[in-house]
């Protein structure tokens, strides 16, 4: 799947479909979407399907935060993902 040639509606629409089913019990979807996805981009997609319940929130929270902390190679992308996870707290 790292196809990084994809054009970015092509990632956004397949990380839609898959994302829907939020959240996963384990991070390797994660891992798969971060290998090929911008972290903004990614982030932008991932949160038009939180869970709305706790749990789910902390399940969720627990699997992606370490491949987002690897993901995050740029500054801006470590400030992104912090103002994401403290929204998931």
């Amino acid at each position: 799947m790292a196809a990084r040639s994809w054009k970015r509606a092509d990632q956004k629409r397949l990380a839609d479909h898959y994302l829907a089913r939020l959240p996963f019990a384990s991070a390797k979807p994660y891992k798969v979407f971060l290998s090929f996805m911008a972290v903004p981009v990614f982030l932008s997609v991932l949160e038009k399907h939180l869970p709305r319940d706790k749990s789910g929130l902390d399940l969720l929270r627990y699997h992606l935060e370490p491949m987002l902390v690897l993901a995050a190679v740029t500054d801006k992308d470590s400030r992104v993902v912090q103002d994401f996870l403290a929204r998931l707290k």
